[in-house]
């Protein structure tokens, strides 16, 4: 055989072991749920039909930048159809070193609000003090001015890789958080958030946001990636049982009209562990009461407990941050006026059956919880021991490739759901087929 035509097939076998070699495990979304959970459910663009809606996007753990912003804001407005480019506004929060970015859009004959909070220089009074240990300085330790050489030997280039990025960069925000920093920082999210899901593209007092949100009745939706979706919803919970009632109302409105929460790179199995006693263990199912104070912003009601921990009231000391703050919402303020709605829908379709006491109907996800599962850092709900008081909707996703069957990048997946075509169509169109090309 000619030595050409052996180097020839010498390549092609290599290029067909390379290329089959590159797999997407979950190319196509593949949704999980316990049985009373629908698979079938309404993305942005369906709920914008009834009338506007807010967005809010949260990033995760690792340092982000304004132009994670920008990239999320433009991903998700391509998403929902909008061709023109407008102008995104860049605003300061009061009494919070996070940045909210903004961007309305016209989807239908509706208005989209998107919002996307950076909050990672909330962190970096702490996080800098790991700027020494690399030698090559990241860039958030170049923003805070820390250029001198600092670790001098040299590390394995995959070590280095570890400790630079998915260590002192990512994990850091981790540490930070669940440490003694953690209600400052929640202090700070809880202005980022009501700014960014209050109409304004410019800097306004705390009090004049709060009045805002207290009275806005607008549909929100809210998609979260890693840790900040425990960032997030943390201070959403400590307003909510703050002594001030205003606060608690300001709470109980941004809870009351969110319609959704997508959750990216799902962190909660993992997060909840740091909010538990170590003998503590999870009952078997946890149920939302359907008996709600009238008024349970009250300071008597606010006083009683400063959440749950496994869905059970906990008693009030110093501020407490329940395995699962969304549940310690539902169980504070009830179902959601969407949730509302849907219970309403199911009771009429009910009656249309046969023998209607002895059905049920399965009920629409509150929370889309997306999640690699070659993602180092998330997991899926279905079979955890957490059990939460709303409906959870599974979607395995492969936000990258895995090589050779044995590697996939740690920090791209985790860190770039929102920019996976899959993940977006869900988000924006729910499981509507066709609806991306409308």
């Amino acid at each position: 055989m000619p030595s050409y035509n052996f180097s020839r097939i010498a390549l092609a076998v290599i290029a067909s072991v390379a290329v089959s070699s590159c797999t997407m495990q979950f190319k196509t979304p593949k949704l999980i749920s316990e049985d009373n959970v629908s698979h079938s459910f309404e993305g942005i663009r369906q709920m914008s039909e009834a009338g506007e809606v807010d967005v809010v996007m949260v990033h995760g753990m690792c340092t982000h930048f304004k132009e994670w912003a920008f990239d999320s804001i433009q991903e998700m407005s391509a998403a929902l159809g909008t061709k023109d480019v407008q102008g995104i506004h860049e605003i300061s929060v009061d009494g919070s070193n996070a940045t909210v970015f903004k961007r309305s859009i016209s989807v239908g004959t509706h208005t989209v609000n998107l919002a996307a909070i950076v909050w990672t220089p909330i962190m970096y009074p702490l996080k800098e003090q790991l700027c020494y240990d690399q030698k090559d300085k990241s860039k958030m330790c170049k923003v805070r001015g820390e250029t001198e050489p600092g670790f001098a030997p040299n590390r394995a280039l995959v070590n280095k890789f570890g400790k630079d990025t998915m260590l002192d960069d990512c994990l850091a925000d981790a540490m930070i958080y669940e440490g003694k920093s953690q209600q400052a920082i929640g202090e700070q999210m809880q202005s980022a958030i009501i700014a960014a899901a209050t109409p304004g593209d410019q800097y306004r007092p705390r009090a004049e946001v709060e009045r805002d949100a207290i009275t806005r009745k607008k549909k929100l939706i809210i998609v979260a990636e890693s840790l900040g979706s425990k960032v997030a919803f943390d201070a959403i919970n400590q307003l909510a049982n703050s002594d001030n009632t205003k606060k608690c109302e300001v709470a109980r409105s941004t809870y009351l009209r969110t319609a959704r929460v997508f959750m990216a790179a799902n962190q909660i199995p993992l997060l909840r562990l740091a909010e538990i006693d170590l003998n503590e263990k999870p009952p078997s199912e946890v149920k939302l009461s359907k008996k709600v104070p009238d008024d349970p912003c009250t300071r008597e009601n606010t006083s009683k407990s400063n959440g749950t921990k496994f869905g059970a009231p906990v008693e009030a000391s110093s501020p407490v941050y329940p395995a699962d703050p969304l549940s310690s919402l539902a169980m504070k303020f009830g179902p959601t006026i969407s949730q509302i709605i849907e219970t309403k829908k199911q009771e009429e379709k009910l009656l249309q059956m046969d023998h209607p006491s002895e059905k049920t109907l399965p009920k629409e996800p509150f929370l889309v919880a997306f999640t690699d599962p070659n993602d180092l850092l998330s997991y899926s709900l279905k079979g955890s021991m957490f059990k939460p008081v709303y409906p959870v909707l599974d979607a395995l996703i492969s936000v990258k490739y895995t090589y050779f069957w044995l590697f996939s990048n740690p920090y791209t997946i985790h860190t770039e759901y929102l920019q996976h075509k899959g993940v977006l169509n869900l988000i924006t169109c729910g499981t509507e087929t066709g609806c991306e090309k409308k």
